[in-house]
């Protein structure tokens, strides 16, 4: 009996390893307070094995594990999903153990082990976590050999069946890897090159969007806390285009630090509220609902933004690791001082622009200037957008994902190719060639990308954002009329002109057949 006690003591020893084993990989991913209590628990297994330490009564580990889940709850809002579930795994197979004493809990502890490897296989699969997964395996499997022998020897002979059987499973090993390699990651796990594969660039070239839209991958999930908007009130701004090249856009090479000064006046209440969860892929990118009023990451590890001109975030700890963060928006953009050296970078114009270009402008803006003012177009610039849109829509200009190629050569030489030729374009087209028109109508103007739209999860009720949501718009200067140089950046989407089913059906729109809508989607 007691030798029997001896080899029990040492099986309970291994079983507190492979937990503890277990644990470490999701201590970067789960509430450091979930993590904090595990090793507690592993303390107080390990001094009840070598000290003789009581363990705790079963109604104090029910306690816990039911606090535990509410934690996770309060933390995550969900008890649903990849790491609100390990962090509750790992604090229910830490609190098990403790009272571990009969072949059912140590089957219980044996299965959360395989769970928690499986739910770190989910994050990763570089080839260090290839390596974890090996000796991971290969310990929980010598322990189950262990667990259903009569005898238990520990010696190395003992352990020639559980390296027989791993032996046995190699080949099947490399054909899953050949078959279906899941080693999209760097050697280290690290993003080839550097840079996020998420298909997001910093700029705007004819095609980019066009190409990720291919893709129903999801980007984002977005759960509303009270009131929902509506299809077309669903852009996520992600970054902020203000370098012109004709129907080339992107991101000026210093790096824009918050300029936006904020004048004082009656703000607007916050309409919307969400938690939103986005891909890894995404690196640094963060995504808010038009128009953002608060933005806070709530990933552990992750927890500063940077704020950038024209109100886009970006995270400073970019992460392999689903980003977690709470925000809130408005209806509208904040009333706010347009610095001199802003207001010239975003009327700046690239060099040699097609005459054609700059002589529509300028008939776009005397025309406006003969227009009166009404209360939907309230301002000069206002109006101006009215005339480009509609000059967009009686040139019989045409949305479509496949334009064609436009002809070799710059940005420039393709905007004019767009707007006097081919007249069929995507989104991008339409963003870039209508800010640009804006700038020579002397209208301040920038581009932005990011998605717009988002699906119905009606079994988790939250909101999936793919990448076909991908989506580009305008935003111009509306200056106060009473106040120089004070005034709100208001988004225009060209787009809702030219294909207002864009609009209303969200990506899903991009999945339509060409041959099931009319090109004269202006009609709509």
């Amino acid at each position: 009996m007691a030798r029997e006690q001896h080899w029990d003591k040492n099986l309970q020893l291994l079983l507190l390893l492979i937990i503890g084993f277990n644990i470490l990989p999701h201590m970067s991913s789960i509430p450091v307070w979930s993590t904090a209590l595990a090793f507690v628990f592993l303390t107080w297994k390990a001094l009840s094995l070598f000290r003789g330490v009581a363990r705790p009564p079963r109604w104090f580990l029910w306690s816990v594990s039911i606090g535990c889940v509410c934690g996770v709850f309060a933390e995550y809002h969900t008890i649903l999903g990849q790491e609100p579930a390990s962090a509750i795994l790992v604090t229910l197979a830490s609190a098990k153990l403790l009272e571990t004493n009969r072949y059912r809990d140590a089957m219980f502890v044996i299965f959360t082990s395989f769970f928690l490897l499986m739910a770190h296989l989910l994050d990763s699969q570089s080839i260090l976590t290839t390596v974890f997964m090996a000796v991971d395996v290969m310990m929980i499997t010598a322990l189950m050999f262990q667990l259903h022998k009569q005898e238990r020897r520990h010696s190395a002979r003992s352990f020639r069946p559980v390296m027989k059987t791993l032996g046995l499973a190699i080949p099947v090993w490399i054909f899953l890897f050949v078959a279906f390699p899941r080693f999209s990651a760097g050697l280290w796990g690290l993003k080839e090159g550097g840079r996020a594969s998420s298909g997001f660039s910093d700029g705007l070239d004819p095609g980019g969007i066009e190409s990720l839209i291919e893709s129903d991958e999801p980007a984002l999930r977005v759960k509303f806390n009270g009131l929902v908007p509506s299809m077309d009130q669903m852009y996520w701004r992600g970054s902020i285009l203000t370098v012109a090249d004709g129907l080339v856009w992107k991101k000026p090479k210093e790096r824009m630090v918050a300029t936006d000064i904020l004048v004082p006046s009656p703000k607007s209440p916050a309409l919307f509220s969400y938690d939103a969860y986005l891909e890894p892929r995404f690196q640094s990118w963060i995504f808010t609902l038009d128009f953002p009023d608060s933005v806070s990451i709530n990933q552990h590890g992750s927890n500063q933004l940077r704020k950038k001109s024209g109100f886009i975030f970006e995270n400073l700890h970019p992460t392999n690791k689903v980003v977690t963060y709470s925000a809130s928006a408005t209806s509208t953009s904040p009333l706010q001082r347009l610095l001199d050296e802003d207001r010239e970078r975003n009327l700046q114009l690239p060099l040699d622009l097609d005459p054609r270009i700059l002589s529509l402008a300028k008939n776009l803006a005397s025309e406006a200037r003969l227009t009166a003012a009404t209360a939907l177009l309230p301002t000069l610039s206002d109006r101006i957008a009215d005339r480009t849109e509609n000059w967009f829509m009686q040139q019989g200009f045409r949305y479509t994902k496949s334009p064609g190629p436009l002809r070799a050569g710059n940005g420039r030489v393709q905007l004019a190719q767009f707007l006097f030729e081919t007249k069929k374009g995507f989104c991008e087209h339409y963003a870039g060639s209508f800010a640009t028109l804006m700038r020579a109508a002397g209208v301040p103007a920038r581009v932005t990308i990011g998605f717009l739209g988002a699906t119905r999860n009606d079994y988790g009720g939250y909101f999936v954002v793919r990448d076909l949501d991908a989506h580009a718009w305008a935003e111009i200067w509306r200056e106060d009329a009473n106040k120089k140089g004070v005034g709100r950046w208001v988004r225009v989407d060209p787009t809702a002109m030219i294909a207002p089913l864009r609009i209303q059906m969200g990506g899903d729109f991009n999945l339509l057949d060409p041959a099931s809508y009319s090109g004269a989607l202006t009609k709509a």
